[in-house]
């Protein structure tokens, strides 16, 4: 019975072995095989990391180095994550560089907060929280409001490739690293343009059975979410 989970390393050697290539070029493929697991993780995936994070006095938070992808920024209360609400307009702007950064509340609005809609009665809205935040990717970080100086709990995707040690991937993801690699071999092995094109309509289909694998629901969880949703009165 194999493991779970496989190095990268074990299968870029394998793939070489399978299809009789030469050990030389081995390089090559982990190298395509990184970007390809990559892609895997980003975009066809439902694995990701979950960390305990530190919101700091300025109520920001720094996006770990290995985040490519949001998932959902949370608080635990009661035994449940409750999420942030994304407020766009939140101003995301800081005052001063380095030591002397601060947030400037009285003329540059930062770090003010933020005033909520209606949520009650006939006139009442969804999506009023106690938390709001404002994703900044170009700074790679977090903006928040309702806390500061405390730990949320951050869900996101990374890219799956660890730079101090060994990479360890799901084997059913075998295949689909497999197709990928023959696909972009074909684009130095004086493959015509005919068999390119099968070759990435293999890929694809290997991806498309990976994402059923990673995205369909059971039938247990297709009949909680059944169960979970009806009421015996009408629900907003």
């Amino acid at each position: 019975m194999t493991g779970a989970l496989v190095k990268l390393s074990d299968v870029v050697d394998g793939f070489i072995m399978r299809y009789k290539l030469p050990m030389e070029d081995a390089l090559l493929y982990y190298e395509h095989a990184c970007r390809c697991y990559t892609e895997i993780s980003n975009r066809h995936s439902n694995a990701s990391t979950t960390v305990k994070i530190t919101v700091d006095a300025m109520g920001i938070i720094t996006m770990p180095t290995d985040m490519t992808g949001f998932i959902n920024l949370y608080m635990p209360i009661n035994g449940e994550f409750w999420s942030f609400t994304d407020k766009p307009r939140m101003v995301n702007t800081t005052t001063g560089t380095g030591i002397n950064e601060t947030r400037n509340s009285t003329t540059a609005g930062e770090g003010v907060a933020l005033l909520d809609n209606k949520w009650f009665d006939y006139g009442g809205v969804g999506g009023v929280n106690d938390y709001y935040m404002n994703i900044d990717w170009d700074a790679r970080r977090i903006f928040l409001d309702g806390i500061k100086s405390d730990t949320a709990v951050l869900v996101y995707t990374g890219t799956g490739i660890e730079t101090t040690g060994d990479t360890y991937i799901p084997e059913m993801c075998i295949n689909t690293i497999d197709a990928y690699l023959m696909w972009k071999k074909s684009w130095w092995d004086g493959s015509p343009r005919g068999e390119k094109d099968a070759r990435k309509r293999d890929y694809t289909d290997e991806v498309n059975l990976l994402r059923i694998h990673n995205f369909m629901p059971t039938g247990d969880q297709l009949r909680d979410i059944f169960s979970s949703t009806t009421t015996m009165t009408p629900k907003r």
